[in-house]
């Protein structure tokens, strides 16, 4: 995942996976290869989940 975290050239890749029901989520145990480039997972939210934004990538929202 660091690999993909550094990689500048990925970028259009993932940012086309941000879409709104998505976020960037910290959860090392999901084994999806959707990984945002600051290396957290991104995955759907569940039935009423709201995911919040990564902060590495979106400052510190809440």
């Amino acid at each position: 995942m660091t690999v993909l975290a550094t990689n500048v050239t990925a970028a259009p890749i993932w940012a086309g996976l941000l879409q709104p029901g998505y976020a960037h989520v910290h959860d090392p145990d999901y084994t999806s290869v959707d990984v945002a480039r600051c290396g957290a997972v991104l995955r759907p939210a569940d039935d009423g989940e709201r995911l919040q934004p990564c902060p590495a990538c979106h400052g510190d929202l809440r």
